[in-house]
């Protein structure tokens, strides 16, 4: 750790995270998987209360910190809780990374939740005859690894739900690259567990150097690498600092015990017409590994050729079905896979790009997302690979 701002070189990168949840109870799993990802560095769990401060006899982030640091004593993660109160949640999300850390341990990486899914879905609580206190959930699921009647307590089920809108969404993403922080999507991640994929991991004095977190099943894990552009076009790597970051991110969680028995899998896309391509983008990959020092296994994905989509792959010319077709090319790849770390362009948030169009992004990342493993979308802006020492 270093608290002297001035020391900003890529030798003493380390990834600060800050994690905003909505509802602890239905966040405990990427609570726990984030705390691998940010290894040795800062790490802070972020709250908004959204309310009006005036109207609240008594500040909430008083009594409210005591139970966060409940909830992170029972994750046994190595957290600070911020907690503030805001009108809206961009409001709180410029506070919150602002004003986190100390010195130059400031946040680095802000990691938000997908908002929730652009197609309505039904309301089927009738029809089942059970209502929203019946469904289980972190806290309340008999047997699970999360469960605590005292957390249970401490965090009650939310009455309303304060849904995100693609605007606003997109109006945090923009803020956090203004103030010149990495950003990380993550979906998926409320059924996973490390259990269902791994043995109990055991730490042994005499045996910390060694391979820890064997399969269930004794097959293969992976932590797949999608350097895949999805709003970009394919035969091409996206290498650049992003996609450095990306695979850094992905290195850094391989390298911890708990994960260590997976293994690090990058992946990109060719057309289906274009077989010759596929050995050279092959090379150009492992060049990169090579470079950034980095141990994975390489596959290419051959995609049907799509000769009316040729040279049209933007977010205007682009449509649900093509990112299904990507979806269902990624379900393929993921039947063993942990976790997916998936490169994320510049996403748009310009003034020049109209609400509909912030809309239609949302959407196709919530169709290229939509039931797969756990899945972090990822934007890095910093430099963390130097060849130059």
């Amino acid at each position: 750790m270093y608290l002297d701002s001035r020391l900003d070189h890529v030798k003493y990168w380390r990834p600060q995270v800050i994690l905003f949840v909505s509802d602890p109870r239905t966040s405990c799993s990427v609570i726990d998987f984030v705390n691998v990802l940010k290894k040795g560095g800062l790490y802070v769990l972020a709250h908004a209360y959204l309310r009006d401060l005036d109207e609240c006899d008594v500040d909430p982030t008083v009594d409210g910190r005591h139970d966060w640091m409940k909830l992170i004593d029972r994750l046994k993660v190595k957290a600070f809780p911020e907690l503030t109160v805001a009108s809206s949640f961009r409001e709180a999300a410029r506070h919150l990374v602002w004003l986190s850390g100390v010195g130059a341990m400031k946040p680095n990486l802000v990691v938000l939740g997908f908002p929730e899914s652009r197609q309505p879905k039904e309301d089927n609580s009738d029809e089942d005859g059970e209502d929203d206190n019946d469904v289980e959930d972190d806290f309340t699921r008999v047997g699970g690894p999360f469960e605590s009647a005292e957390l249970n307590k401490r965090f009650p089920r939310p009455t309303t739900v304060n849904k995100v809108d693609a605007e606003e969404f997109l109006g945090v993403v923009g803020d956090v690259l203004k103030m010149r922080r990495s950003i990380c999507i993550h979906r998926n991640f409320e059924n996973y567990r490390h259990s269902d994929w791994f043995e109990k991991v055991r730490f042994y004095p005499m045996d910390r150097y060694k391979k820890a977190g064997k399969a269930v099943d004794g097959g293969p894990v992976y932590l797949d690498v999608w350097l895949v552009d999805f709003f970009g076009e394919p035969n091409t790597m996206n290498n650049d600092i992003c996609a450095l970051f990306v695979l850094q991110m992905a290195c850094i969680v391989s390298m911890v015990k708990k994960y260590s028995g997976c293994t690090l899998r990058t992946l990109v896309r060719v057309s289906g017409d274009e077989v010759e391509a596929a050995d050279a983008l092959k090379a150009e990959v492992k060049t990169t590994l090579d470079d950034a020092r980095i141990n994975s296994t390489i596959e290419t994905v051959m995609l049907e050729t799509d000769g009316e989509r040729r040279g049209r792959y933007d977010l205007e010319h682009l449509d649900r079905d093509y990112m299904g077709r990507m979806n269902a090319k990624i379900r393929e790849r993921s039947q063993r896979t942990a976790v997916s770390f998936v490169y994320l362009g510049r996403p748009p948030i310009e003034t020049g790009f109209t609400s509909d169009m912030k809309r239609k992004y949302l959407d196709l990342l919530d169709v290229l997302t939509e039931g797969l493993p756990p899945v972090l979308l990822i934007h890095g802006i910093d430099s963390v690979v130097t060849n130059g020492m």
